[in-house]
């Protein structure tokens, strides 16, 4: 990890206002911190209340937005094949509460699957 993703994710997650080279945190009293990477939100959370940590790329799919997203706790944002991901399932980059994600990922998985083997099971004719 980058000394600035270090520097930058501990002052987002002790919401202490910083600059730290294209990367800002910016926190409001009543909205609590955001993390900021060239003038753009990538991820913001309620003061106090890491469960409602949300995250974006802001539309920029960059190596460096990754690497900033992947500095927060339990976080993983990677690119396979040119698809992103985020703690192992596909996502879009749009804004998402992280802690929500993860059931509906897994949700929308299992319903690709099981649409999968049902149209299987009937092309091969096991049906």
């Amino acid at each position: 990890m980058k000394k600035i993703t270090k520097q930058a994710v501990e002052a987002f997650l002790t919401s202490r206002p910083g600059s730290f080279g294209n990367t800002c945190v910016s926190v409001c009293s009543k909205t609590g911190p955001v993390l900021f990477l060239h003038g753009n939100a990538i991820a913001r959370m309620q003061p106090g209340k890491p469960e409602t940590l949300e995250i974006t790329t802001a539309g920029y799919n960059t190596p460096t937005t990754r690497n900033r997203l992947s500095g927060l706790p339990g976080m993983r944002v990677y690119v396979i094949m040119g698809r992103l991901y985020l703690n192992g399932y596909e996502w879009s980059g749009a804004w998402v509460r992280v802690a929500d994600y993860k059931s509906a990922a897994e949700k929308s998985r299992k319903a690709i699957l099981t649409n999968y083997i049902k149209t299987r099971t009937k092309v091969l004719g096991y049906v």
